[in-house]
């Protein structure tokens, strides 16, 4: 009951936001449950009081698939578990750095295998889309586009050629606080058949390190969506400006020029009991954090995300730069094709591009149409 009550508020604050923040609300803090009820739920409406308890040792990260996970069986779910349990973005201060260190080896292998990948098998994914037989969108090429680049990525880290087909790369974004049950099971049977297949495959000798499962499964879970809204968006680009002179510097502008929407919330669990602006917080108590002005997106090194305790740099931020330059380099390559043949789309979100929206600074004449607006869920 606590936690469809949490459900409630949350999409009621995150509906009522403005482009910078959330709404202003009376009172910074407001509980769900009293302490017969067992650990206790706080809403923590002002972002400046959130930020405090996110760099407060006496909280630490709050699983926030936990409570959907517990109705679930481990077997049915046991890659998103591996996936919550080891993802650095998700880790306490303690884990985080050896996570970290793990999970680098096999996106810099990806970073080379995309930089050094030969365009003719990018053209090979999307040539036999530009016929002119079909009503095409952006958002087609682009599943084409990064799908291919995203399986290149995975056969890079396993060795094999991954079964996996374009609609099942984008079909397992988890990222999202209150995922139904049905949709976290099928996610993992994709997610499982794709391990299963890779250690099984003959070219392979043995099991997935558990660095390069963790690659897999973070790759397909928080790195397909945010890349195809991108890719989406410069294909637009593309498809109304073939001939400008500078489209490469307007595409380059494009790549670079995403600004941060405000993230929904992150959560945080009291581990050492105190006072908080009026409330006393017990060891249990779950506090859902609104940080309207906080910064964190996956294609940036400079920018921190709030998921584990304090603040982390997304690690996967050069592998999806490397995927953004050549997804450009292609469109340059095939500009007249693609207005040609392509149509506009709109910029479809997945959970885990939520962060993510284009600065109307970042290119004039035609940014107020390639806006990625987070969805609340």
């Amino acid at each position: 009951m606590n936690f469809l009550k949490a459900i409630q508020r949350v999409t009621h604050i995150t509906g009522r936001r403005h482009e910078g923040s959330f709404a202003e609300m009376s009172d910074p803090i407001e509980c769900l449950s009293d302490a017969s009820q067992g650990p206790r739920i706080y809403m923590v409406y002002r972002a400046s009081l959130a930020r405090t308890i996110l760099a407060d040792s006496r909280f630490q990260q709050a699983q926030f698939l936990a409570p959907i996970l517990s109705l679930c069986d481990e077997e049915s779910t046991r890659q998103i578990r591996f996936f919550i349990d080891s993802n650095p973005a998700f880790l306490n201060a303690d884990r985080h750095a050896a996570q970290v260190e793990a999970i680098q080896q096999p996106f810099a292998r990806c970073e080379d295998a995309i930089r050094n990948l030969n365009i003719s098998v990018l053209l090979e994914a999307i040539d036999p889309l530009l016929d002119g037989s079909d009503d095409l969108t952006a958002h087609q090429v682009g599943i084409a586009l990064v799908g291919r680049l995203m399986r290149h990525c995975l056969e890079t880290i396993s060795g094999v050629d991954p079964p996996l087909d374009n609609k099942e790369v984008f079909a397992v974004d988890i990222f999202q606080p209150f995922a139904k049950r049905s949709h976290l099971v099928r996610c993992n049977t994709i997610l499982d058949a794709l391990i299963n297949a890779i250690e099984n495959h003959p070219d392979r000798q043995c099991p997935l390190s558990d660095a390069d499962r963790l690659a897999v499964l973070t790759l397909l879970m928080m790195g397909a969506t945010p890349l195809l809204a991108v890719a989406t968006a410069l294909l637009n680009a593309v498809i109304r400006s073939p001939d400008s002179a500078d489209l490469q510097a307007s595409l380059a502008s494009l790549s670079n020029g995403y600004s941060m929407l405000p993230t929904n919330f992150v959560m945080r669990e009291c581990v050492v009991p105190h006072h908080i602006s009026g409330h006393s917080l017990h060891s249990g108590d779950t506090c859902y954090l609104f940080l309207g002005d906080v910064s964190g997106c996956p294609f940036s090194s400079s920018l921190k995300l709030p998921l584990g305790y304090g603040s982390h740099y997304c690690k996967g931020a050069g592998l999806a730069k490397v995927v953004t330059a050549r997804i450009q380099e292609l469109l340059l390559y095939r500009a007249n094709e693609i207005a040609e043949n392509v149509c506009t789309s709109a910029v479809q979100v997945g959970p885990a591009s939520a962060f993510l929206k284009y600065s109307d600074a970042s290119l004039s004449g035609v940014a107020s149409d390639l806006v990625i607006n987070a969805q609340p869920h």
